[in-house]
């Protein structure tokens, strides 16, 4: 499944696969990411169904080792820096066996030791299909570990779509952050990252990179009401809000759709579970 994704990057090589203030990145310096972090996790022996976590943020690193961990068949544990402080918990709940740090100029290895025999991890295994895990929220009491089929979650993907300038919003460790990243990957889009998840950095995003697509949550909708940071910003160029993390309240809706009359309002709620 990994090599439909490898070859819709082919097919564009010069497009811009990933804009931040920080880096600008073609689908070419990708794949050739891609192919170094592939060859880093030969070098280091890394089997395949071994449970890896890696920390970072959006950047062409965190998005070529995810693809690198997959296309080798390892369980894959994503954390961003908004759950730093959980690292250890996740890690334990995960049993990761292998734990690598983007934080530094090359990635750092820890091997932990523990043995991750889950059934579900076996059947995987059993399968030769990389796995995703993610976690809830932890609102109802300790954070619970959600672990994906990767293939099966990529392989709606193959289904053509348009392609989009998409300012990320939802980190890696999170579904709907996965789904965004994969579908701008699938469809030869731009993810956009920006520098914060302030409403003013975003809305400088949306207008300095064109995005027409803006995956979120409400509570970043309502602070954007209240700091009426869109009034800053040209944002004409935003085509579609997709939400969901929470309940909407329809209150929120009918502000939005009064500040943003041309952009198009899509509930993606749910999509850990589904």
């Amino acid at each position: 499944m990994i090599s439909f994704f490898l070859q819709k990057m082919r097919d564009t090589p010069s497009h811009e696969a990933l804009l931040s203030s920080n880096f600008s990145v073609t689908y070419q310096e990708l794949l050739q990411c891609y192919d170094e972090l592939s060859a880093w996790i030969s070098d280091n022996e890394i089997p395949a169904g071994a449970v890896v976590s890696f920390d970072g943020d959006y950047s062409p690193q965190s998005i070529a080792l995810l693809l690198a961990l997959a296309n080798n068949n390892n369980i894959v544990v994503p954390l961003s820096s908004d759950s730093r402080n959980h690292f250890t918990e996740f890690r334990e709940i995960a049993s990761t066996e292998y734990d690598i740090s983007l934080s530094g100029s090359e990635p750092a290895l820890a091997i932990t030791g523990r043995a991750a025999d889950h059934p579900i991890y076996q059947q995987l295994r059993e399968d030769n299909t990389p796995g995703l895990v993610l976690f809830s929220s932890g609102s109802t009491g300790k954070s619970k570990a959600i672990v994906q089929d990767l293939t099966k979650l990529m392989e709606k993907f193959r289904t053509p779509r348009k392609p989009l300038r998409m300012l990320i919003f939802l980190q890696l460790d999170h579904i709907g952050g996965i789904n965004s990243l994969l579908y701008s990957l699938a469809n030869n889009g731009t993810v956009i990252v920006s520098d914060d998840r302030t409403p003013a950095s975003v809305c400088k995003a949306i207008q300095d990179y064109k995005a027409d697509l803006l995956p979120t949550s409400p509570t970043f909708l309502n602070l954007l009401i209240l700091s009426r940071a869109y009034e800053e910003f040209d944002l004409s160029s935003l085509k579609l809000i997709t939400y969901g993390t929470e309940p909407m309240q329809e209150s929120t809706l009918q502000k939005i759709t009064k500040i943003l009359p041309d952009a198009t309002l899509q509930q993606t709620y749910g999509l850990s579970e589904v």
